[in-house]
Parts: C-alpha cells; structure tokens; sequence
C-alpha cells in the first residue's frame, strides 16, 4: 500500500521466474489534491526505483485530452502536468489511446448532466505494449457508472497466440437440418472417392477430396451458427457498434451525442444484465442436476485443462524462401 485508499502496487508472479508490477491508482476528484496524489507518487517512486510499475491502473479523475471529455474541454493544467511528469519519469503510455489514436470512448458516465469521460485508463511500459493487443472499453454485467478497459498483454518473447482452431459450435450437433446436410455432404464426398479410385490426378483424389468436404461443412456450420446466434448478443453487438459510429460522428452536434449515446448505454446495460441472469440460472440448473453425477461435466470439470500445443509456423518445404500463406 503506497497510499490507502488510494495506490497499491501489486507484484505478481508472470512467466518463468519474471514478476510483473502492477500500480492500480484512485486519484482524488479535487483539482488540487489530485495534483499533489500525482506528485506525491512521483516523488516515491523516484526515491524508490523499486517501486517503478510495470502498469498503471485505474480511476485518474481526469483526462489528458480534450477528446476524452463530452462535451470536450481540458481538465486542470496543473493536474495533468503533474500526471504527465509521472509518466514520463515511470516511461509509461497509455495503451488504449497509442491503439486508437483518434478514437472516442469513454468509460464514465456523470448521470445529472449526461457529460461523460474516459478517466479510466492503462498506462504501460513500451516493452509491455510492444506485446499487449485487444484494447478495448467494455460494460460490465454490473451496475456501475464506470466501463471496463481491458487488454491482452504477454511477455515481450512470448509468440503471438490466437483464437486456436475454429470448432463446430456443439449446440450445432442438436439441431437435425444441419446434421443432415453434413451427412449428405460425407456420403458424396466417400462416393467421389470410390468413383475417382482408379483415376487419381493431382488434384482429385481421395485427399483433395476430404479437404473439401471439411470445408464445406466447416462453411455449413458456419452459416448455420450465424442465422441461430442469441438474439440478446446480436442486439449487443450491433448497440456497440452504432454506440462507437454516434460517439465518433462528428456531424452530430455534442448535446445529441451526448442524449444518443446514455440511451444506447442504457440499452447494453440491460441486455448484458439479462444475459448475464440468464447465464447464472443456465449455471446453478446445471449444477443442481449434474453435481456429484458421474457424467461428461462432472468429468470435464476434474480434469486439468491443458493448453494446446503452440505452432510457431508453418511451411511448405519444396517451396522454401516464398512467403508464407496463412489460412486460419
């Protein structure tokens, strides 16, 4: 505890034998106090070198920014010099805003006057962010005037990890319309392989044969899994994106988007509470039935999950020194 109630430096255990230190913040809402809170941390940390954070976190009560404000103005100098001046002596940027340069979003909404302002924030070494992808701003699935802002970060020698390999949705498996179309794709794909058994070529045998027939039903399911989506997350995907066109719609004057956007908001804010209720009884039901059954669940649930191996590439060898392809 650097300060109660107001920073604390964590250090947490990372990869192999690395720590990472992280600073989470709550700066005073005062102009003047949060000019001293900033001022106050630099001058631990420049006194304490090992204190220096890796990240920093958290509710700043300010911007650095005009647009991170609606209506955009300027918070006080004092305040950000101060701010500013800490960052640069802990070499920090803040993540979110190096990714989306001219972007508006914001993670706090003041209810009396509709204003609202991006003060919570990621700072990060430019090491970390080197290695750090995903920043966004969500809404949590709780009541709260403040929104999320998250981000994937890795060691710097770590590989690029992605989403692994696509996986037919299992609810798929329950619905006989696609199982039937699959079935009758299979069925084709073992009758061009016998009818092509003595007439093999380069590009119809048994093995071109079966890569179709992963592809097409791979594009099935696909089509399948995008027409039965929930419903409550489509309506969730689309608010996201009008909420990001209105806050960035610079056609529209402030006061409307400021009215336009606290809707949308609203709207999300019930659709994630629901879905996430929702979610909870799915949860507890499943549990009242299956806990302690000798079942797949119950199975999967006392299994240790390992990762998948990582691929670092792939390569064709006979055609060594081109550019690799990826399909994913």
């Amino acid at each position: 505890m650097l300060i109660p109630g107001r920073a604390l430096l964590a250090k947490i255990p990372w990869h192999d034998d690395s720590q990472i230190k992280i600073l989470n913040v709550y700066a005073p809402n005062d102009a003047k106090e949060n000019e001293n809170f900033w001022t106050e941390l630099n001058n631990m940390t420049l006194a304490r070198p090992d204190l220096r954070p890796d990240l920093m976190l958290g509710d700043f009560n300010l911007v650095e920014d005009g647009l991170d404000r609606l209506p955009c103005h300027l918070d006080d100098a004092s305040a950000v010099a101060a701010l500013g001046e800490l960052k640069s002596n802990l070499s920090l940027v803040d993540g979110w805003r190096r990714t989306h340069p001219d972007r508006r979003e914001y993670t706090h909404q003041h209810t009396p006057n509709a204003s609202q302002g991006r003060i919570d924030r990621i700072y990060i070494t430019n090491d970390l962010l080197k290695s750090a992808t995903e920043w966004k701003i969500n809404n949590p699935s709780i009541e709260t005037d403040h929104w999320i802002v998250s981000a994937r970060i890795t060691t710097p020698n770590a590989p690029e990890i992605g989403r692994g390999r696509w996986q037919i949705p299992t609810y798929l498996f329950d619905r006989e319309e696609i199982m039937s179309e699959i079935n009758d794709m299979a069925k084709k794909a073992l009758d061009d392989i016998e009818s092509n058994r003595y007439r093999r070529s380069n590009t119809v045998n048994p093995q071109t044969i079966f890569a179709k027939f992963k592809a097409d039903a791979t594009a099935a399911c696909r089509n399948h899994a995008k027409r039965i989506h929930p419903t409550i997350t489509n309506k969730i995907e689309k608010l996201r994106q009008r909420l990001g066109e209105i806050n960035n719609n610079d056609m529209i004057l402030e006061d409307d988007r400021m009215l336009e956007s606290i809707v949308i908001k609203t709207e999300i804010l019930e659709l994630e509470r629901i879905l996430f209720e929702s979610n909870r009884i799915y949860a507890r039901a499943k549990h009242h039935v299956h806990a302690e059954t000798i079942c797949r669940d119950w199975i999967r649930s006392n299994q240790a999950k390992k990762p998948r191996d990582t691929i670092l590439s792939l390569f064709n060898p006979l055609e060594a020194g081109q550019t690799p392809v990826y399909d994913s």
